[in-house]
């Protein structure tokens, strides 16, 4: 990040002047032409476009090192364009730059055209010459980099190829690896520049001024109305009293802006207070409503008269009093025999130190079948800007409502994994759990091993003008030595996965499922769905389910209304199962 707040590093429009002031002109090639080289004027007679016509071809000739292809596309002279002078003079200068830009300063470029009727033939004549060399190289630097070390630096050395990307390039390397050794006013400069048309060579001359090393004494961030200010630094991971490092300075932008605190991260700026001391400057703007209330409720017709309600109520309240604490709340009835009620707690930095903590309360209650209790949590430590590892212990108890059917079981499950996520754009997390679950059954206990495994995973890309195409693809389930108890599978179906389908109408040892949307328009939206998804049970094997329908989502300030419309075992207009969402945000 090179920002605006440092002295400017030379850029290509310098070294092109520079080459212009050095150049000489060519002469015209024969015929009707116009010619010039890298800084070359050009001009171009009238004869060139008296009487004005269309061109009808255009051909390249006297290339060896540059491709035709490529010099052709963006040409200005194509099929079908009015010649003008001031046209041919707008292609010599293109061809001027790209010459410029392979490092053959020597080249030169001429118009040759031909009246075919009223139409004109264009042969663009392009003589390459051989590669520019670098001839004596002079550098001057400061106490920060001795002068014999800059050349050396650039890549920068007699006899070498002339390279303006690569220098424009080592240059910025140069600069950003000072602003990184704690020198925010460190300047690079390419003080001469004289190429010799005789030599094919090109004298460099380079400057170097390191400033003054120094150190932050303020962090502050404008904006905050919310967030508390240590949360924000903790954030960051910036530190006061330490070197001014740029490199950590883009990174403290990213890591706030993948927190889900912020709604936007600006452009950090640095300012001096004294010799050696800076502040640096963030401006942020906080993610507004971002608490929420949401219910889903399903309509299904019964297989034989009359409908099914299913639905559930989600609470999701985010940086609580400007913590990073947040609290998620969710029930859910099937509208048959099932319901859940979930509770999660999570903060970032746990007593203020790195590693995040998130504690979770579940139980599920299915009638006449089990009660299932589950209490578990994370630790969580960032590995960059939103990416981080976790680990976790879960202890979850399975209680039967009648001896007949199930027996009691225990499991004790520790988990790792990993969780990444891109702003805006995609989400990525994988967790594996080893178990291991006592069973108790007429005095006795058995013990089995678990391996659990979760995968989660969205994008969206956008495609034409306003539309985009969205995809989300789950996979949980449990490798088990013995019968995977119903407590123990997964649920599936419902809003939020086979929209087709009742909430949780099925259950497996293993699930997985896709959703696949075609979006017009952005947070209010009309879209198009498939739902594809599969279960697993030992009794059945795989079973397969999919989906279609539409849907449209309306937001406001003030919340969010979405319906969606799906079939799921039939294509019927009878067998369609209606979700309705309202999210209302605060």
């Amino acid at each position: 990040m090179l920002s605006s707040w440092k002295a400017a590093l030379t850029s290509r429009a310098v070294l092109t002047a520079a080459v212009i002031a050095s150049a000489v002109l060519s002469a015209p090639w024969g015929g009707v032409s116009a010619s010039g080289g890298p800084g070359a004027a050009q001009e171009v007679g009238d004869s060139l476009t008296t009487p004005r016509s269309w061109i009808s071809k255009v051909r390249w000739e006297g290339l060896e090192l540059l491709d035709a292809g490529a010099l052709g596309r963006g040409s200005y002279l194509h099929e079908g364009a009015l010649l003008s002078d001031s046209l041919v003079n707008l292609e010599l200068g293109r061809i001027d730059s790209i010459c410029f830009s392979a490092g053959l300063l020597g080249a030169r470029a001429a118009v040759d055209t031909v009246m075919k009727g009223e139409s004109v033939e264009i042969t663009m004549l392009v003589s390459e010459g051989s590669p520019t060399l670098t001839g004596e190289v002079t550098v001057s630097g400061s106490e920060v980099i001795p002068g014999e070390e800059i050349a050396e630096r650039l890549g920068v050395t007699r006899g070498t190829p002339f390279d303006p990307d690569g220098l424009e390039r080592s240059m910025a390397g140069l600069l950003a690896g000072l602003n990184s050794s704690g020198y925010p006013y460190a300047q690079v400069w390419m003080t001469g520049f004289e190429y010799d048309p005789e030599t094919n060579t090109v004298d460099l001359t380079f400057a170097v001024y390191g400033g003054e090393e120094s150190v932050v004494e303020m962090i502050i961030f404008d904006g905050l109305t919310k967030t508390d200010t240590s949360l924000a630094l903790q954030t960051s991971r910036l530190k006061t009293e330490e070197r001014f490092n740029e490199d950590k300075l883009a990174r403290a932008s990213r890591y706030l802006s993948a927190s889900g605190l912020f709604g936007s991260v600006g452009q950090p700026e640095v300012s001096r207070l004294g010799p050696g001391r800076v502040d640096v400057r963030i401006p942020v703007e906080e993610t507004k409503r971002g608490n929420s209330i949401q219910g889903i409720f399903g309509f299904a017709r019964k297989e034989t008269e009359g409908y099914i309600t299913n639905g559930s109520v989600d609470i999701a309240l985010r940086n609580i009093g400007g913590s990073g604490r947040d609290v998620d709340f969710r029930w859910l009835n099937d509208g048959l025999s099932y319901q859940t009620l979930h509770f999660r707690y999570s903060e970032d930095f746990f007593f203020g130190l790195p590693p995040g903590l998130d504690a979770e309360l579940r139980q599920d209650v299915y009638d006449t079948l089990y009660d299932y209790t589950m209490v578990g949590f994370d630790m969580s430590l960032g590995t960059g800007p939103g990416s981080e590892v976790v680990a976790g212990y879960t202890w979850d108890n399975n209680v039967p409502q009648t001896d007949l059917l199930l027996n009691r079981s225990v499991r004790h499950r520790f988990r790792a994994g990993v969780r990444t996520i891109w702003p805006g754009r995609a989400h990525l997390s994988l967790k594996v759990e080893g178990a291991l679950r006592k069973e108790y059954a007429s005095g006795l206990t058995n013990t089995d091993s678990q391996l659990l495994y979760g995968f989660e995973g969205d994008v969206e890309i956008p495609a034409f003008t306003g539309q985009s195409f969205y995809t989300r693809l789950v996979s949980e389930g449990v490798f088990s030595k013995n019968a995977v108890k119903p407590a123990e599978t997964y649920p599936l179906g419902g809003a939020r996965s086979l929209r087709g389908y009742r909430e949780n109408q099925f259950r497996g040892e293993k699930i997985a499922w896709a959703n696949f949307e075609y979006r017009f328009g952005g947070d209010s939206r009309i879209f198009l769905f498939y739902d594809a998804g599969a279960y697993y049970r030992k009794d059945t094997g795989w079973q397969f389910l999919d989906g279609l329908g539409f849907g449209l989502m309306s937001s406001s300030k003030l919340g969010t209304v979405a319906l969606s419309f799906g079939m799921g075992e039939r294509i019927a207009l009878d067998g369609m199962l209606i979700h309705i969402s309202l999210v209302e945000n605060f």
